[in-house]
């Protein structure tokens, strides 16, 4: 009798049709943001180099700025909870609370996106409160979403694990966010441009 290792098994390999998918998809998530944004008035920009914000958002009256970091999935299956999506943050993004900073949570199925704006602050309060995703060995959650088809309804069903290991409850956690479907509200239309 020997004993046999547990390996991880290899992460597979990207094919380079697929990573063109994932740059095309995630760049037209950040021009779907700086549209809206730039609509509503403000003067928007990319980054020249990437450091975990894609976009950042200046009110042209008072200068205050915003970022913005976006992040943009497709459907990974459908189940009687609603539309799934799996949605990757790096850990070391949710340590420090920024009060400037937002995610664009961009879930496209066929034809439309369902826009999530979560204030980075919430997120990790959600994270911390509620344990929500789950780490993996790369140093990044894995948060997956459901969306059901009526009124965009977008929840969260925790099954992370609290400090020491023990699960939350077997069934999970069901957390309705909703609220912040589209919720362009830090961004109002600011009177010079009406």
């Amino acid at each position: 009798y020997e004993k046999h290792k547990t390996r991880k098994k290899p992460k597979p390999q990207t094919t380079q049709a697929a990573r063109t998918k994932q740059f095309y998809l995630g760049r037209s998530a950040e021009l779907a943001i700086m549209s809206e944004l730039t609509l509503r008035g403000y003067v928007v920009a990319t980054p020249g180099v990437d450091t975990g914000v894609d976009i950042f958002a200046i009110h042209p009256e008072n200068g205050n700025l915003t970022k913005i970091q976006v992040k943009a999935v497709t459907k990974q299956g459908i189940s009687k909870v609603g539309i799934r999506y799996n949605i990757s943050i790096k850990i070391t993004q949710l340590q420090d609370e920024d009060p400037e900073l937002f995610y664009a949570l961009m879930f496209r199925d066929s034809s439309k996106w369902v826009t999530l704006l979560i204030p980075q602050v919430d997120l990790i309060r959600l994270r911390k409160k509620h344990f929500i995703g789950t780490p993996n060995y790369q140093g990044r959650l894995n948060v997956h979403f459901w969306i059901t088809e009526h009124e965009n309804r977008v929840k969260v069903i925790t099954f992370g694990k609290v400090p020491g290991g023990k699960r939350v409850s077997k069934k999970g956690q069901e957390l309705l966010l909703s609220q912040y479907v589209s919720n362009f509200s830090p961004w109002p239309s600011w009177t010079g441009y009406e």
